[in-house]
């Protein structure tokens, strides 16, 4: 039986490091409903198997690790157990290098010798973003290879950026679609055939990276979810369970028991898929 939100909350330990192209958790006890969400999930059972539903895993089934691919619902199980999981933003260069693994089916096991490459990093790994991100780019490196990703409809690429320049008030769907030629209809379609999710929810991702970033800031979950455009926190609560599968408070720093991190250094060196909004943000923080 899947514990309660008080239960996550209480038991929920670890770090989660943030980057512009994605996140690592690495912690114990991670239990969450099942959700959907924009990137790609990558889990790996740290000392042994945790349990995952998603896709063909039709029941919570133990893995050993397991690619998710963007929108696809999923529930994990790590109860008294250790898990890494890494979010990939569908949009960044590092999501490309592996996109090849969800061209017949969005869930994908990983191979013995990838889970054991990732597993002996994760044992060496520090309790630093720098270290994480380490791991992270050995897990990409070894679940790399394919065919080049396919390039994006370049409508879509400019309303992407029309949303960026400010998604806390972005233009209604109508004047999308007339800035690049579309009926509103036309768009709609043609943005969730091209990017996997509504117009409405990938503005719901936009807001919810600016939360996190703001937190490693030190902002309060409420200030952070006024600033990112959330009514209130109510409102950022639903809105970050129905994306990651459990509340904003297991992660909120104190409460949660799990550390919020975010790497400068690291950071730069990677090509974020989000240049303006992050230049905005790591001012707002103070990283930059």
């Amino acid at each position: 039986m899947v514990s309660s939100q008080d239960d996550v909350r209480k038991s929920l330990t670890g770090a989660l490091h943030l980057f512009p192209n994605g996140a690592v958790f690495v912690g114990a006890d991670m239990v969450n409903e099942p959700h959907r969400h924009f990137t790609t999930s990558i889990i790996v059972g740290v000392d042994g198997p945790v349990l995952v539903r998603a896709g063909s895993l039709k029941e919570l089934s133990p893995v050993d690790g397991v690619l998710v691919a963007p929108n696809v619902e999923q529930q994990l199980d790590a109860r008294g157990k250790r898990v890494a999981t890494f979010q990939v933003d569908p949009e960044s260069q590092d999501f490309g290098r592996i996109a090849h693994h969800f061209e017949t089916e969005g869930v994908r096991r990983m191979d013995e010798a990838t889970v054991a490459k990732v597993r002996a990093a994760l044992h060496a790994m520090k309790d630093t973003s720098r270290a994480a991100f380490e791991v992270w780019s050995l897990t990409l490196e070894a679940l790399s290879g394919g065919a080049p990703r396919r390039e994006l409809d370049p409508r879509i690429r400019k309303v992407l950026e029309i949303i960026k320049a400010d998604f806390l008030s972005p233009p209604p769907a109508g004047k999308l679609a007339a800035a690049v030629g579309l009926s509103a209809g036309r768009l709609i379609h043609l943005f969730t055939r091209e990017m996997g999710l509504p117009i409405r929810r990938y503005i719901l991702w936009l807001r919810l990276r600016d939360v996190l970033i703001s937190a490693v800031g030190g902002a309060s979950l409420t200030e952070a979810a006024h600033h990112a455009g959330f009514s209130d926190s109510a409102h950022l609560s639903r809105t970050f369970r129905g994306m990651f599968g459990f509340p904003p408070s297991a992660i909120a720093q104190g409460g949660g028991r799990v550390k919020l991190s975010f790497d400068l250094e690291a950071s730069l060196s990677q090509r974020s898929p989000h240049p303006v909004v992050d230049a905005e943000r790591l001012a707002r923080a103070k990283l930059g």
